[in-house]
């Protein structure tokens, strides 16, 4: 497992949370699919969707904005965070919304891909794309160890996509079990960050995590398990919209959170309200649209 020099997660947490990632996800999954039976929803399976509505063509225009998003937060880190209302964000914060934003670049193209009906593996090989590139590229630029956290999980999680890649496109092992364990993995490390931000952060190294970042951690472990939610509900044999429109629940749940519950997006990390609420009712308009 991955180990701390000051707050590791124990092995007992670390297996629990991965089953209840899986389990959570697979109810999604089952649910969704009871509710789509002709005997359930004769009008949808005739009219095509929720109000009549194509989800496919909710699914892609969804994947188009976050496209646009994704190629901003990734190729503009700072810009980005100040546009969404951080006023001097550290390199830190800087570095994890870069790498949201290659999160979300991998999604989307895995997104578009699975609409176009390629092979589920293809889709997530070509989706772990650019979060490797993301390590990558701070792995060559010494990112970490300018921000006080050891190389160790970007090896790790390098390691990873490096091995899934290779063997999803070249079709060693069982694709299916190699895409629900980096479901598993995202789901992992995504549900953690959510319900324990420090101790996952703690897990890979770093050694305090004050507020804001703790927020931020929240806002990451959304993407990740939004990336864990669509390769799941691929390998899974769900169509790509619905796959597509429960990858947007977890962020959306994230964002009910910060905005409405703990509020901790808008009066801890001091983002501002317009850009959440326009996110907020995109991801609430594709899981309805693809999912219901």
């Amino acid at each position: 497992g991955i180990q701390s020099t000051s707050s590791p997660v124990p092995m007992r947490t670390a297996i629990t949370l991965i089953f209840t990632s899986l389990a959570l996800t697979e109810a999604l999954l089952v649910a969704s699919e009871a509710a789509a039976k002709p005997v359930a929803a004769p009008l949808l399976q005739l009219r095509g969707g929720l109000g009549g509505v194509d989800p496919s063509a909710v699914a892609s225009a969804a994947l188009t904005l976050s496209a646009i998003n994704s190629a901003y937060i990734s190729l503009a880190p700072e810009p980005a965070c100040k546009a969404y209302g951080m006023a001097s964000p550290t390199l830190m914060q800087e570095w994890i919304v870069e790498n949201m934003g290659f999160l979300l670049v991998g999604l989307t193209l895995a997104g578009f891909k699975a609409l176009a009906g390629d092979d589920a593996a293809q889709c997530t090989a070509y989706g772990l794309i650019p979060p490797l590139v993301g390590t990558v590229k701070g792995l060559l630029n010494g990112v970490a160890g300018k921000c006080g956290v050891p190389e160790t999980g970007n090896y790790l999680n390098g390691g990873i996509m490096v091995a899934s890649i290779v063997s999803l496109l070249g079709g060693f092992g069982d694709s299916a079990l190699i895409m629900k364990g980096v479901a598993g993995w995202w789901l992992l490390n995504g549900v953690g960050m959510f319900l324990a931000a420090d101790k996952v952060a703690g897990a890979y190294g770093l050694k305090e995590v004050d507020p804001k970042l703790n927020v931020l951690f929240k806002g990451f472990g959304g993407f990740l398990s939004n990336f864990g939610a669509l390769v799941l509900g691929l390998a899974s044999g769900l169509p790509p919209a619905k796959a597509i429109g429960l990858a947007n629940v977890p962020s959306l749940l994230v964002q009910l959170d910060g905005n409405f519950v703990t509020k901790d997006s808008i009066e801890v990390l001091g983002l501002a309200a317009g850009p959440q609420y326009f996110w907020l009712l995109v991801g609430a308009s594709v899981v309805a649209f693809t999912t219901l």
